[in-house]
This record gives structure tokens, C-alpha cells and sequence, in this order.
């Protein structure tokens, strides 16, 4: 019956015995613990967690929606699985436990789909992971504009000392380059998280005319333009060496003695 109902979402006997199968596996880990029903964010004492996660998910869910035939493809069920990890990975800090095993668990999924042979992305790109978002990344760290991303906020060095209570997870361009290429993330979609992370930090920490936050918007939108045209179909138009990807817009920079005025934070420069 279950098989019957998988057929008519889209997946076939083995695609759904396989992904039946991966779903045991990982959910009999001890590092599956936190991931198995859904998060109560009174109960788990997480109370900003439905304001920071906007499509929470388990693997209980997504253990029953496989059986119920609620997948129309293997990618289709990946994605799903993969967002259990991704939202613990984009609310817990790195050094959490709970991100330690999202991580942990997301590159035993990935690892076992190579080898059971599962393609689990929806379809052939024009940007090939992971060298072609690397380069994409390297780009923006080129960019006027990225002179604040550089490295991690420091509280003190950067006077910003209500910082870490401000944001919950930062991150750096220069910290998810060295995550990326350790091989840390599974996918393109995972490693976006990540650089958007950046930039909405910026832009939640520092007001709108801040000139940070202006230069987060701007590097945010270029990232995400240039994003979508690698997530194309491959038959599309690819983004050639030559492209003006990234071109390095003027920009007011606020550049005092060969550095950025008052980097990360909000000071006495601007009004808050």
C-alpha cells in the first residue's frame, strides 16, 4: 500500500525502499535525538526559535510524509531532510552540540546517497559545486564593499560589546570560505545560508543608513543575482569568466587611513 502510494507520487519501489531505509539509519544515531519531533519552543526553551526558523521540520515528518507518498522524487525528499539539518545549523551556534550533530548527520545522508547511487539534486545546473560557488565567494571578498566581512566581529576590538547579544550567530566570509573548502557543506543551498548570514547580521545589528548596512544589502543582492544564475538549468547561459559578475560598484566606503570607519558596529560616526 505505501509502495502503491509512493508510485503515484513519483518515486519508484527502490527510490522509495532506499530513502526508507536512509530514514532508519539515521534516525536510530543518538546524534538523531534532538531531530526526532518537532521542536517546542517553550518546552526546548528556545523562545525566538519560530521567529528565526520559518519552515521547521523533523525527521518523524519526514519519515511519515515519505511513507505516505508525499515525495514526488529522491530530490524532493532530500531537500526535505536536508532543511532538519540546515535549520538547526542556522539557529544553534557552531560549537552547540545540537549543530555538531546536524552536521555530522548531513554528511552521513550525503555520504550514503553516493553510495547507493541516489541522485538527490533536482536537476543539472550551470554552476558546478562546489568550485563554481567558491569562486563566486571569492569574488565578493574582492569587492569594495567587503571590507567589514572580512573576519569575525570582535566585541571589544570593534566596540561593538552588546554585539553577541544582538546576533545570534555570526559569521564571516573568511570563516565560511574555510568551511566550504574543508568540505563542510553538502550543497549550494547550504553554503548560501551561510554567506546571507553574513549580510543579514550587518543588517540587523547596524541601522538602514548605516553605511555597513548598506553594504550588506548591496553585497547581499549581488550574491543573490548572481546565485540564481548558477542555480540555472544547464542548458541555460552560463556565467563566463568574463561576466560582470560581481563588478565592484562605487560605493561610498567611509575609508579612514586605508580602512573601513568603524567596521561591524554602530558608533559615534552615525545616528543610530
Amino acid at each position: 500500500r505505501d509502495l502503491q502510494k509512493t508510485h503515484a507520487g513519483g518515486m519508484d519501489e527502490v527510490e522509495y525502499v532506499l530513502c526508507s531505509q536512509i530514514m532508519v539509519e539515521l534516525m536510530r544515531k543518538t546524534d538523531a535525538r534532538p531531530f526526532l519531533e518537532p521542536v517546542d519552543p517553550q518546552a526546548d526553551d528556545l523562545p525566538d526559535y519560530a521567529k528565526v526558523i520559518k519552515q521547521p521540520t523533523d525527521l518523524s515528518n519526514v519519515q511519515e510524509r515519505l511513507r505516505e507518498g508525499g515525495y514526488s522524487s529522491v530530490p524532493d525528499f532530500s531537500a526535505n531532510l536536508r532543511r532538519v539539518f540546515s535549520n538547526a545549523m542556522s539557529y544553534f551556534k557552531p560549537e552547540h552540540n545540537t549543530y555538531k550533530a546536524a552536521r555530522r548527520l548531513r554528511r552521513i545522508f550525503a555520504d550514503t546517497c553516493t553510495e547507493l547511487g541516489l541522485q538527490t539534486q533536482r536537476a543539472s545546473t550551470v554552476g558546478e559545486w562546489p568550485h563554481d560557488y567558491l569562486v563566486l565567494v571569492k569574488r565578493l571578498t574582492k569587492n569594495k564593499d567587503a571590507a567589514p566581512f572580512l573576519r569575525p566581529v570582535d566585541a571589544e576590538r570593534d566596540s561593538c560589546p552588546d554585539y553577541a547579544k544582538v546576533v545570534s550567530r555570526p559569521m564571516d566570509l573568511a570563516t565560511l570560505l574555510a568551511r566550504a573548502v574543508a568540505g563542510e557543506y553538502a550543497d549550494a543551498g547550504d553554503l548560501a545560508v551561510d554567506v546571507r548570514l553574513v549580510f543579514d547580521n550587518a543588517m540587523l545589528y547596524n541601522p538602514p543608513k548605516h553605511l555597513v548596512h548598506v553594504a550588506a544589502r548591496r553585497l547581499k543582492k549581488n550574491f543573490d543575482d548572481h546565485f540564481l544564475k548558477l542555480q540555472l538549468p544547464a542548458n541555460g547561459a552560463a556565467l563566463g569568466n568574463n561576466s560582470a559578475a560581481l563588478n565592484e560598484e562605487d560605493a561610498p566606503t567611509a575609508r579612514a587611513s586605508g580602512r573601513w570607519l568603524c567596521p561591524h558596529h554602530r558608533c559615534s560616526v552615525t545616528s543610530r
